[in-house]
């Protein structure tokens, strides 16, 4: 079921013309845009201009504020500036302004119980380096690459604790 798109207080229908993203430091502007469910207009949108949806602004903000969170920014806050009206309240301009915050940084990796398998090997392929920011996903496919090269070595039962 088609939405129809939220309109000023004159009822009429007010269309993105820029998302500014201000703020980020560590994280690439479009890896940002690209994580949005709001796009701005490209140039081939002459027909089909993305429509102005406080809501789903406010989702998207709120969705790149978990997304630092993930990636080892757990202070980081996105919020949204006041909409500037362009062209008679027909466009507006949209600002996010993000506040990275210190990363958790991941201080070391050790190893610990009886090694089978040689330290060096286990650190071959790791994702989660010495003094990058921790980001949980990573050090679950730490876990599972190191779990695969026991499993290759026909070590069915090992257990790796994080």
């Amino acid at each position: 079921m088609a939405q129809e798109a939220p309109a000023d207080n004159s009822g009429r229908v007010v269309f993105i013309n820029r998302i500014h993203i201000v703020g980020n430091e560590n994280v690439s502007t479009n890896d940002l845009r690209a994580r949005m469910r709001t796009k701005e207009p490209s140039f081939f949108s002459i027909l089909r201009k993305p429509k102005f949806n406080p809501g789903q602004i406010e989702r998207d903000a709120a969705n790149l504020a978990a997304y630092y969170h993930s990636i080892g920014y757990p202070e980081a806050t996105v919020t949204v500036a006041p909409p500037v009206y362009l062209e008679n309240g027909r466009f507006v301009d949209v600002t996010l302004r993000v506040v990275e915050g210190e990363p958790t940084r991941v201080g070391s990796v050790t190893f610990s119980g009886p090694l089978v398998l040689e330290e060096e090997e286990l650190r071959e392929d790791l994702l989660l380096q010495p003094g990058a920011p921790y980001n949980a996903s990573l050090l679950k496919t730490d876990v599972y690459r190191i779990k695969s090269k026991y499993f290759d070595e026909g070590y069915l039962g090992v257990v790796i604790e994080d």
